[in-house]
């Protein structure tokens, strides 16, 4: 893959970004990758959560809501992990395999929704916090309030990011190696200053500003707690969609599943408990406004330089992911394009109406991806054994993945009725729990990931088991060593001519048309 930090660092990226990775394009080693995905976790949505479930939940039960939230479903996503990076593919190339092709372009078209506006509420609190600096620097008054300020610093930023993204994935990872630690050096002052000055005690008896209640005014302990639950349940899902992108880029299988569980399921915790912590104190749960207070003029400062900083990395990631996972299912398109398409978040932070509509975003979140994490999962682990054909993976007249025209039956009914099984539980529009919700304390996520889970694994071995013949004949002639893992043929015609001459074994200086194979493709996949 190269330097992406250079011109021909970023064509080969533009050129390859569909194709599985090789050993020598995995620059991710667990250290890199776990302060990768830990900056990513790092941003706004944790502050966020946290901010959430502080405001929600009593100080000593938010601790556990956010690491439960959180924790759990990321263990729960990372077979999907493991899927990506021994495949070498991004996730929608390797959710073709439980969905078929043209139910993972439905798949695709609901990340990108999703992504976007996770790009807008990262950079506009990156832009509240840039227009409190500028409030502290003295700039003019226009560019200091959340109305017109934080708007106009958010945009300026966004393009910011998008010319990082546009230098690929070695800038990135060369940032979180000094941002990283950094954000997370200011975070852990941060924390000490707020228990030190305040007192653990006041933080962990702290009484929530805003808990549901019940009819006579008292607070609904049961109906607080799993709802707070399910916010971050949300979050904890979210990660899912990322990981194909990054996890083909890390270097071992183990680099890959390690980094992702530290950084998305353990590290930030930390932000989203000193979120919590501030929400208890403060009653105000949008980080910009409380930095300086909490903090002091100087320490506050660091704090709104940290929301800058980690937005802009977490901005820079998202808009990556969606740039190669554009690349890989339109190869065509060059890679200025497909960065460009993120341009249309810029929409969303023109005021702050969708920031303020956090939590209805993350429990919508929770209820997609718990239902395809689920289908993903379960596809991999118990359907296809945890071993997948990358040939049929990106040939669509393969039999073994292709099913119904590109749609898999099973994928579709077990897709519907987790839905409805999701909304009996709880409905995330009117914010309404249904009778086992709070009686099962679990929230409705994890639960209809189970539920989506079990079914697709029964109507896929039942029902509509014939569809996987062509793929159980393909798993019993590789145990005999009969045959070996392909790129297909065709590859080279479907991208118009592209030559994909690094895969190539053989010695010839160019990729004739029409042709462009590896043969034995194992023996150059990253051991686990």
């Amino acid at each position: 893959m190269g330097d992406p930090g250079n011109s021909s660092g970023v064509q080969q990226e533009a050129a390859f970004g569909f194709m599985p990775t090789l050993k020598k394009d995995r620059i991710f080693g667990w250290l890199d990758f776990t302060l990768v995905q830990a900056g990513f976790g790092i941003a706004a949505w944790c502050f966020l959560v946290g901010g959430l479930t502080g405001v929600t939940v009593q100080g000593k039960y938010a601790i556990w809501v956010i690491l439960l939230g959180n924790a759990v479903p990321v263990l729960m996503c990372l077979p999907f992990a493991l899927q990506t990076a021994r495949l070498g593919v991004d996730t929608f190339i390797a959710s073709n395999m439980a969905l078929g092709y043209r139910f993972s372009q439905v798949f695709f078209v609901i990340f990108v929704t999703l992504n976007l506006g996770w790009i807008a509420i990262a950079n506009f609190m990156l832009g509240q916090a840039a227009a409190k600096l500028a409030g502290v620097a003295g700039m003019p008054e226009f560019l200091t309030t959340r109305t017109l300020g934080a708007p106009i610093w958010s945009i300026l930023f966004m393009f910011v990011a998008l010319y990082i993204t546009y230098l690929g994935p070695g800038v990135i990872k060369n940032i979180a190696r000094v941002g990283v630690p950094c954000i997370i050096a200011i975070l852990a002052l941060l924390i000490g200053i707020v228990v030190f000055k305040y007192g653990f005690d006041t933080v962990w008896e702290s009484r929530p500003s805003a808990p549901y209640t019940t009819g006579d005014g008292s607070i609904d302990f049961g109906r607080s707690v799993v709802t707070a639950l399910e916010w971050n349940v949300g979050l904890g899902f979210s990660w899912l969609v990322y990981l194909g992108q990054w996890c083909r880029l890390a270097r071992s299988e183990g680099a890959a599943i390690n980094g992702s569980y530290l950084g998305l399921g353990l590290l930030l915790n930390i932000a989203a408990i000193f979120g919590a912590f501030i929400a208890l104190i403060l009653g105000d749960l949008n980080p910009p406004n409380w930095m300086l207070p909490a903090g002091g003029r100087v320490v506050g400062v660091l704090g709104l330089g940290l929301l800058v900083l980690a937005n802009l990395y977490a901005s820079s990631y998202l808009m990556y992911a969606q740039a190669l996972s554009m690349k890989t299912l339109s190869p065509r398109m060059n890679w200025r394009t497909c960065v460009l398409t993120c341009v249309p978040a810029v929409f969303l932070v023109v005021t702050p109406g969708f920031y303020d509509s956090y939590q209805r975003f993350l429990v919508m979140i929770a209820y997609v991806i718990a239902v395809f994490g689920g289908i993903l999962v379960s596809d991999w682990l118990f359907v296809h054994r945890r071993r997948g054909e990358l040939g049929a993976l990106y040939d669509r007249e393969n039999p073994q993945y292709r099913y119904l025209r590109g749609w898999n039956p099973a994928a579709i009914v077990t897709f519907v009725a987790a839905t409805a099984f999701y909304w009996f539980m709880y409905n995330p529009v009117s914010d309404t729990p249904g009778p086992l919700m709070v009686r099962l304390g679990l929230g409705a996520g994890i639960p209809s990931f189970l539920f989506a889970a079990v079914l697709y694994t029964t109507l896929a071995k039942t029902a509509f088991r014939r569809l996987y013949a062509a793929d159980q004949e393909w798993q019993a002639l590789r145990d005999r060593g009969q045959i070996a893992v392909m790129v297909p043929d065709q590859i080279a015609v479907d991208l118009s001519g592209v030559c994909a001459e690094d895969w190539q074994d053989s010695e010839d200086d160019g990729c004739p048309e029409g042709l462009c194979t590896l043969e034995a493709l194992d023996d150059q996949m990253p051991a686990g």
